[in-house]
């Protein structure tokens, strides 16, 4: 028989690592947050409680990483999905962009528009209430799309 750890937890793996990629900025640390997230984790899957397990664990991964309270780094890697609500570009652009945000502001795009995460599940992961990460997503996707113009225009 298969734990809930196993069912419930191990599923979202991904998820994690790629939160904690944007969070972190490297492979390196990101593998790090995620391990020591898992770690932190599995002895509390017997009592997850019913819902989205993915949440649960992205909320783990973000304590985490603010225990290391990481610099926000120059470069990040390139996400594995785009969505309608962010600005016409070419990738290494979006990119480019999403990289110059404030990692606040970084982390509410990526929990929406890449892990498609609902707004109290953002809520509980950054420990805001849900009213706030409208506030700070809408601020971010105006942002984003400043600084996508802004490097148009750097590069033209």
């Amino acid at each position: 028989m298969r734990s809930p750890f196993d069912t419930r937890v191990l599923p979202h793996l991904d998820a994690a690592y790629n939160y904690a990629r944007w969070l972190c900025g490297s492979d390196a640390d990101a593998a790090r947050v995620t391990e020591a997230a898992v770690l932190a984790a599995r002895p509390l899957a017997d009592s997850l409680p019913p819902g989205d397990a993915r949440a649960w664990l992205l909320a783990i991964v973000r304590r985490t990483w603010s225990q290391d309270a990481p610099a926000s780094p120059d470069t990040l890697p390139a996400p594995p999905d785009r969505r309608a609500t962010w600005p016409a570009g070419d990738i290494a652009s979006i990119d480019a962009a999403l990289a110059r945000l404030p990692v606040g502001y970084r982390e509410m795009l990526v929990l929406r528009d890449v892990e498609a995460l609902h707004y109290r599940d953002i809520a509980q992961i950054a420990g805001i209430a849900p009213a706030t990460v409208m506030t700070r997503l809408e601020a971010a996707r105006q942002m984003l799309a400043t600084t996508v113009a802004m490097l148009g225009k750097e590069a033209a």
